[in-house]
């Protein structure tokens, strides 16, 4: 399989919380169309919100709804995702090289 790379020129809005600074919504467009896709359109808007883990004493900024607008081969898709439950966690690991064994 072959891939092949095309240049996409989007632009977008961020709406950043003053008071903190994490993105807290953001925005982005396609500039033009990709006529040699048949794609036309892409619109994403997606809020974030902040994820609390107790157990691991950590907050981060996820995706909390995102919805995607395409127009794309004389098809016109609204593509929404709601995100919920997230489930923050740690692995450690750890790694011991020695010489192997002889048979």
């Amino acid at each position: 399989m072959q891939t092949e790379l095309r240049p996409l020129s989007v632009k977008g809005r961020a709406w950043i919380a003053a008071d903190s600074g994490p993105v807290i919504h953001l925005e982005t467009n396609l500039l033009g169309p990709i006529l040699s896709i048949d794609l036309r359109e892409i619109a994403i808007s997606a809020d974030y919100a902040q994820a609390k883990s107790h157990s691991l004493n950590a907050e981060v900024w996820l995706p909390q709804f995102a919805v995607a607008y395409t127009d794309y081969a004389q098809r016109r898709m609204i593509i929404e995702h709601d995100f919920s439950d997230f489930e923050l966690f740690s692995v450690q690991t750890r790694e011991t090289i020695g010489k192997p064994r002889e048979p």
